[in-house]
């Protein structure tokens, strides 16, 4: 359907198809202006929906992922606790494995594989090992009268005085209660020596005693 219009003051004839085309705007048949279909309005208000909901999502895993960092971090402060806990047994069990728990010294399966090489030593060496042994006299009485803690406690010191009273190619091993065991490896190939390493401690454990006054005494015995 096709109309005349005045445009400029000039009689055209047009219709609203052709007006749609060059992008114009028509009037309709009650002279009001119409604006022509097809405008950009409703695609930018679709994109920017878009967009919008693009940037939520985006910032939901942002949210995640920084939850889960926070969760790996506290896992991993966890897990390093963990660990040192379980070194810290390690180490303790292999100490224990060797040394008696209470002073510290080595114990008997030490004591058996040190006598060992140094009985070895000795033989390629030409020379001498020798054991002493010691006991406390009245041990039991102590504990009985002033219990196992005052009977931890001497035996704790007697250790602390054999390690001050021997070499360092010695060992001083609790062989087991109140009894402990000297190992003197590379000794000359006379028995003095092992008097003098007897003599020698048994005269320090009287200075400490003499000192200190604690109630034990030793008994040590040499063999080699």
């Amino acid at each position: 359907m096709t109309k005349e219009v005045l445009i400029d003051g000039v009689q055209a004839t047009t219709s609203p198809s052709g007006a749609r085309r060059m992008g114009r705007r028509s009037q309709s048949a009650f002279g009001a202006e119409v604006e022509p279909s097809g405008t950009a309005s409703a695609p930018m208000a679709s994109n920017g929906a878009r967009l919008d909901r693009a940037l939520e999502f985006s910032r939901e895993r942002l949210r995640a992922a920084l939850c889960r960092i926070d969760a790996l971090e506290t896992e991993g402060l966890l897990l390093k606790h963990q660990l040192a806990l379980l070194q810290r047994t390690v180490t303790q069990t292999r100490q224990f494995a060797h040394h008696d728990e209470l002073t510290g010294l080595p114990n008997r399966r030490l004591l058996q594989d040190r006598y060992n090489q140094a009985v070895a030593l000795a033989a390629r060496q030409e020379r001498r090992v020798a054991l002493l042994f010691l006991d406390l006299d009245g041990f039991k009485q102590i504990n009985d009268a002033h219990g196992h803690a005052a009977g931890d406690s001497i035996l704790r010191q007697v250790a602390e005085r054999l390690r001050a009273c021997i070499r360092k190619s010695d060992t001083a091993c609790r062989y087991g209660g109140d009894e402990f065991v000297i190992l003197l490896p590379d000794l000359a190939t006379n028995f003095d020596a092992c008097a003098r390493q007897a003599r020698q401690v048994c005269a320090t454990r009287a200075r400490d005693r003499a000192r200190a006054r604690p109630p034990s005494r030793s008994r040590p015995m040499v063999h080699a």
